[in-house]
Parts: C-alpha cells; structure tokens; sequence
C-alpha cells in the first residue's frame, strides 16, 4: 500500500475519531465542555487513535495517548475523582490532538512539544494523587472479556425490549466486538415477532455477577448466558467497531435486509451512522455537476413553455422536483454546525486572556446552525482575528474593569443564527469600546480622510478594516501592528459576506458578520433593468408590485405600502442602465436584516434557481454585484447584493443631498 495514502487515511480517520470525542466532550448547542462528558466514548476514540498511530511510528502521539486513556480509564471507573479542572484538560487535550493532526496534514511529523509535555506532566499528576496502579497497569489486569449469548423468544418486543437497546447498554459499559447475529425467519413472516438471537464478546470491567445484576430485569422472553473467556482467547481491545456477520440459518438463507437492519441496529446510537468516506474535491464536482444540471433545467423549461406541450411540461415539473431534491441533498452533504469551529475559539479566548492576565469567558450560542464545510474553513482565520482582537484590545484588565464598575471578568458572546437567507454571525463584548473620534483623528493623520468629509460612525468603524491602521497605543506580541482586520475585510469579501461595527465607549463593541450558507448554488428571482438581467437572492424579496398601480411621496422617493413608507431605489440610475421610456417599470420590495427597500425594475421574470460564479475583475468595483451566472440563452446575469446595494444607495444619496446644499446655499 502506498504509505502517504495510507497517512491520508489515518488523518481522515483521526479527524472523525475526533469528532466522536467533541460530541461526547461538548454541547452541541452552545459549545460548551459538558458537566458530564461521556468518557468511555472519548476513551474509546483516543484508544483507536493510539493503535493507528503506532502503526506509522508517531510515538510522540502514541505516547500522548497512551497517558490520556490510562487517566480516562481510572476516572470513568471511579479510582480516581476528577478534580475542578478536569474539563478543562479534557479540552485543552482534544484541541492538542487536533493540531497534532494538522501537524501531519501539513507534511510534518508529530513531535513532543512544550505543550504537549505540560499535559503529560498533568496526566501523570491525576494518576498519582489517587490510589490508582501505576499507568498501564491497570488495562492489562482489571479488563476481563466475556461471551454474551442472548436467547429471544417470539414475543420479545411485546415485552417492551429491544435487541438494540442492550447493544447501547453494553456499549456504555464496556467495548463490544465480534457481534453475530442470527435469524430464524419462517415461512410466515409477522413483523411484530422477533426472530433473532444475539452473541458477542463484551470486554469490561465488570464481574460476571455484577453482569448478571445489570440483567436482572430482563423479561422471561429473552435468556441471557453469560460465559467468561479464557485469557488465551481475549482479543485486543478493539475500539467501537462492531462487525456484524451473517449467518447462514439452519432453516433458510438470511435475506440481505435482515443483514443490513442487523447493521443499522448496532450503529443505531451513532448519529453519523453508516458512512462512506468519499474525498472532498468528489462532493465538490458532485455540486457543480448538479449547479449545471440546475442552469440546463431552466433553460428547458423556457423551451417547454413556448412549445406548450402538455405532457411533457407535466413530466419535466417532475423531474425538476426530483432535480430539487437532489441538489438539496447534495448541498446538505456539505454543511456542518459551527459548533466545533466556535468551541476552539472558545478555548482560544480564555488561554489568551490568561497569557494577557485577563479574565474573560466567551459564550456561545447557535451551535447548531449550519454553514458549507468550505466556507466554515475560510472563516476561521477571520473569526479568531476577530477574538484575538477582541480580548487584546477590547476587554480591559480585572483593575481596570471594577475601577469603571464593570465585573472583573470580561464576557465575549459569539453566536450565529440564520437571517433572510444568510448566516448571521455576531461576536460582541462588553469591553472598552471603540471611540469614533480616535478612529477619526487617527484617520486623518495617517491620511486616509480628509477634514472636510463627514463620515458617520459606521463608516468611521470600516475605517478599520484598512491595512496597517491600528488604533492600539501599544504594539505586543498578540496584536497592535494592524495586521488582522484588513485580513478579516478581505476573507469576508471573498465569501461574498459583508461585516459591520457597532460600538458604545465604555460599554463593548459587536461585530456582525453575514455570509451566505452557500457558495454554489442560489435560489433567486430574476428581472431585468435595461438590457442588463438581474438576480436578487429569493430569500429577500418580499413582493412584487405594478409601478403605475402605487402611491408616491416626495417626488417618487417613498412608496406607500399599507400602513408603512418604503425608500424606492432606481436601479437603473443606480447602476448607470439606459432604459427606454416605452419600457414597463415594476417594483420589487426587498428586505435585509431591518431594512426595507423597493428596487425600480423593467420584466420581471420570476424564480430562477443558478449556480454562482465569481465576478469578472473588471466588474469588482461595482459593491452592488456580488456573482455572475450564465444563463439559458447563452447571456450573462448578475447576482445583487442586497446590503450592499442598500449602502450604495445610501451613500449616493447624502451625496445628492449634499449638492443640493451647496447649490442651494
């Protein structure tokens, strides 16, 4: 076998391996290090990445390891009594392995480093403040492996027991392996009669009494022999890898379903299931086949449509649906909660404010929402900038905070949610803030503005986000250069996300970032301005309106909508669009976030689902346009950018106010 693949495959391995533990050890909603994590899950994964990792040399790794599991194995079974900060270095150890295996997929090699040796010196320190055997001791002496053969009658699940549910109890206790099921189907199938019997080795740490007394319970239709195992026949400790085998029945052969609802049964308590490892760049050509796929289907059904031929529009609206289904499956395939991502940054914050003795705790909220497996990569590198940024320059020292009456620990909030068909991310903190008129002063003597613009605040804030500008008095080893938020700007832009500053001196500051769930594929509505056609992302369109049939006020810059006044914005005028005067006009009223806005448009053409591609490099200057598309006539389209079209707007807008002041004046 080719060794670098195979290296390849324990670093994938290792990456799911680890995401067992960070579902046993986390919450999976705020992210949070549970009260009571799930140790034999953890010990389990950490044990398998041991025996991976022996196999390829990496003895540091194997030596990390072996010393976690020896302290999990004492803890979960109670010589040991973890102390205070017990989570603490469960987390700390979890994120070290991970960057152990960032190590190897970088190309080098894992090493015992200082941090590594801290937590070696802290495994051992556990160890030896209890009353347990020395390390490895206790794994070649207390596990003892059983055979477990389970006997069930026809009526097992009128009894309100399940096959299933013993293999979870037993998983909990101990490790399960070599797990043979057999049927004994009859020439009448009933599906509410059980026709199974259920073997296999169960190492624990447990007596073969205390085994019993864990059964006690179990109802007269099911028998349970138990049956200890000679030393000689113990296999190694396998981690949770259960194999099942089918049996040839002695009165007919096992159908293949049975064989896999055997499968799915003993994987039942693992949310991820059965799966199939398959590498990223497949999935990735998977979705722009399909992004394709979805581009053709459009320019059919403009074809079908003119040609009205019954039948066939009727079966092609069926394989649309199918086509739907298909690329939401596809898309799912590639969307992760942020939780993961939000728990390393949480531990970041609070180290880096121990190292910048500082008390900070960083909460978090939405770890369940969900966002594209690449554009949670790509968000990273901002989102710990941001945090560095946040605990460096906006959380004050413990002095400084209950001089202003603030308490001693600073709180750093980081959340995302979903919001008008994007993902919301928002970190806020309740530090010193940022002061406008600094960023103002320091503005103009780094010779950015001038002193005759007027800048409100928000515009101030993105002042920030220039390269090299930095409002820090100090320069220290975490930040203060300004290098870091220009990176943010510019990692942002790249997902076709937008990130705004809000601040209050003496209060905190919040960073909100927007990004769409999805670089690939879009569900907008498409219209046209001039000869030029348009693609506003569905999720922020409210209606459609008839522009002769509406009531204007104040010379056609506010639309009358029931019981409210919306801003009308011409895109045409906007976008620099010759538009004939003959050509029809509609309104298309947009949201995003609390803004509302009516888009003066010429055709509407209503759904259209398109893949999106980046804008041509002469087309970046335009903040309104976020994507180009090609569309089913062979022309190109544009995607808007609802926010920043609604900024654009705005800035033209005090510009012509202002000009009408001077030549008023």
């Amino acid at each position: 076998m080719d060794m670098e693949f195979a290296k390849q495959v324990f670093i994938e391995e290792g990456d799911e391996l680890l995401a067992l533990v960070a579902g046993a050890l986390f919450d999976p909603l705020t992210g949070e290090a549970k009260v009571n994590p799930d140790l034999a899950e953890i010990f389990r994964a950490i044990h398998t990445i041991k025996g991976s990792a022996a196999l390829f040399g990496f003895s540091a790794l194997v030596n990390y390891c072996h010393h976690l599991e020896d302290l999990l194995q004492h803890i979960r079974d109670g010589e040991i009594k973890p102390a205070g900060d017990f989570q603490q270095l469960l987390v700390a150890a979890f994120h070290y392995l991970k960057g152990q295996l960032d190590r190897l997929r970088s190309g080098l090699l894992p090493e015992e480093d200082e941090e590594g040796l801290s937590h070696l010196d802290r495994f051992k320190a556990y160890l030896q403040s209890g009353t347990a055997s020395p390390a490895g001791e206790f794994a070649s002496t207390a596990i003892t492996s059983f055979k477990l053969a389970f006997q069930y009658a026809e009526n097992l699940f009128t009894s309100g027991s399940d096959p299933a549910e013993h293999l979870e109890f037993l998983r909990q206790q101990g490790t399960v392996s070599k797990v043979r099921l057999q049927t004994h189907f009859k020439t009448e199938f009933e599906p509410t009669l059980c026709y199974l019997s259920l073997s296999l080795q169960f190492d624990t740490a447990c007596s073969a009494e205390e085994l019993q007394q864990m059964f006690a319970l179990l109802p007269d239709s099911c028998l349970l022999q138990i049956e200890e195992m000679p030393p000689a026949a113990k296999l190694p400790a396998p981690a949770e890898e259960v194999v099942v085998q089918q049996l040839q029945s002695q009165a007919e052969p096992v159908p293949d379903v049975a064989t896999d609802r055997a499968r799915i049964a003993v994987r039942a308590t693992n949310s991820d299931g059965l799966f199939l490892r398959v590498e990223s760049k497949k999935l990735d050509n998977l979705i722009n086949i399909i992004g394709e796929l979805v581009t053709q289907s459009a320019s059919a059904e403009l074809q079908l449509s003119q040609n009205r031929a019954a039948e066939v529009v009727e079966t092609f609206a069926s394989m649309q649906l199918l086509l739907s289904d298909l690329r939401d499956l596809a898309l799912s395939m590639r969307m992760l909660p942020v939780a993961d991502s939000f728990a390393r940054l949480k531990l970041l914050a609070e180290e880096l404010g121990r190292t910048l003795q500082k008390e900070v705790v960083l909460q978090i909220a939405g770890g369940e929402t969900e966002l594209d497996k690449g554009m949670l990569d790509r968000l990273a590198e901002p989102l710990l900038h941001l945090v560095r940024n946040a605990v460096d320059h906006g959380i004050e020292t413990p002095e400084q905070r209950i001089k202003a009456g603030k308490n001693p620990v600073g709180q750093l909030r980081l959340q995302a949610a979903y919001e008008a068909g994007v993902v919301l991310i928002r970190l806020s903190d309740d530090g010193a803030g940022i002061a406008a008129e600094q960023v103002r002063n320091k503005a103009l003597a780094s010779g950015l503005i001038t002193a005759e613009q007027q800048l409100d605040e928000a515009e101030l804030y993105q002042l920030l986000f220039q390269p090299g500008f930095s409002t820090a008095r100090n320069i220290s080893n975490v930040s203060g250069r300004g290098v870091g938020l220009d990176v943010v700007k510019r990692a942002i832009d790249m997902l076709r996300g937008k990130i705004y500053i809000s601040s209050r001196p003496g209060q905190g500051s919040v960073f909100e970032i927007r990004v769409p769930m999805t670089l690939s594929i879009i569900e907008g509505f498409r219209c046209s301005v001039g000869k030029l056609t348009l693609i506003v992302p569905h999720s922020m369109v409210e209606e459609c309106l008839d522009y002769e049939k509406q009531r204007f006020h104040y010379q056609g810059a506010l639309l009358a909508i029931r019981d409210d006044f919306v801003p009308v914005i011409s895109l045409a005028g906007l976008l620099q669009q010759q538009v004939e005067p003959q050509q029809q006009k509609n309104l298309l009223v947009v949201r995003f976030g609390a803004e509302r806005a009516a888009l003066v448009v010429n055709d509407l053409f209503g759904e259209y689902s398109t893949v999106v591609k980046p804008v041509h490099p002469l087309l970046r200057s335009i903040e309104a346009i976020s994507g180009s598309t090609l569309l089913h006539d062979g022309t190109i389209g544009f995607v808007l950018d609802i926010a920043a079209l609604f900024k654009m707007a705005s800035v033209i807008e005090r510009q012509n106010l202002a000009k009408k002041c001077l030549q008023e004046g």
